[in-house]
């Protein structure tokens, strides 16, 4: 094996497997590796969450749709299935989430600090099997958004739209002026997704589309703006209930179109 050094490695130019270093900077690199390691996971767990929500956010049902989610996942971390009876997608999560638990040094030998691509070159499994820690990370966090769930049944829950929706009424009368907060929606969303508990692309992307010319079906939809009348007739604010009476017209021609 060649000598090399730590400011060489840091570069991103050579492979830890290829050189020899001293005990004390094999441990520096451990650690980035660990660490690059970990962010590179949270980046697609991060993509799977949005994804989800997003969709999840458009839906009627948001609980079942986790659940069958959950269901799913279920098939690929805890079911003893034959992987060849998986359908594409699951059986190549599954392949590479076998690879995880086995305990294989896929990892964090090939990761070159700042050359990600380089590293997914030199283990094609790699990128595979972070992706399928991700995967196995989301499955965790969506079972444990059906037990808060289970906990707030009887509660009422609104999505992401609905929220939004409440906040464009209280907008549009002047109640809760947006504008005031900054006139770039991406800048409101970096406050209103603190408070919806939601995340910022998402709530950025409902904002925009709430307050956009063109009306968003999906969003002006019959049933959500009926949620929010709901709500709003308890305040007995005139200037709002007229205007999401007038909404919900629109909304069930619109439907009704269709």
């Amino acid at each position: 094996m060649k000598k090399s050094t730590y400011s060489e490695w840091e570069k991103g130019d050579i492979n830890v497997n290829e050189f020899t270093f001293s005990d004390e900077d094999l441990r520096d690199i451990k650690s980035i590796q660990s660490f690059f390691k970990r962010v590179t996971v949270s980046k697609f767990y991060n993509q799977l969450v949005d994804q989800f929500d997003e969709h999840n956010d458009r839906s009627i049902n948001p609980r079942k749709n986790i659940k069958n989610k959950i269901e799913w996942y279920s098939v690929i971390f805890e079911h003893d299935v034959a992987i060849d009876s998986l359908d594409s997608e699951r059986r190549n999560i599954r392949y590479y989430y076998n690879i995880l638990v086995s305990g294989s040094k896929y990892v964090p030998d090939l990761f070159v600090i700042n050359n990600l691509e380089s590293c997914y070159r030199n283990s094609p499994e790699l990128k595979g099997v972070l992706e399928a820690e991700a995967h196995y990370d989301f499955f965790q966090f969506l079972k444990n958004k059906i037990k808060l769930k289970k906990s707030t049944r009887n509660k009422e829950i609104f999505t992401l739209y609905q929220q939004i929706l409440v906040i464009y009424y209280l907008s549009k009368s002047k109640i809760l002026d947006l504008n005031e907060l900054h006139r770039d929606h991406t800048k409101q969303a970096k406050i209103l997704h603190v408070l919806l508990n939601k995340t910022e692309n998402n709530v950025y992307k409902a904002i925009n589309s709430v307050f956009a010319a063109d009306v968003d079906g999906k969003i002006f939809s019959t049933a959500n703006i009926e949620k929010v009348k709901k709500y709003f007739e308890k305040t007995e604010h005139k200037e709002i209930i007229t205007q999401i009476d007038s909404d919900l017209n629109l909304a069930k021609i619109r439907e009704l179109e269709k």
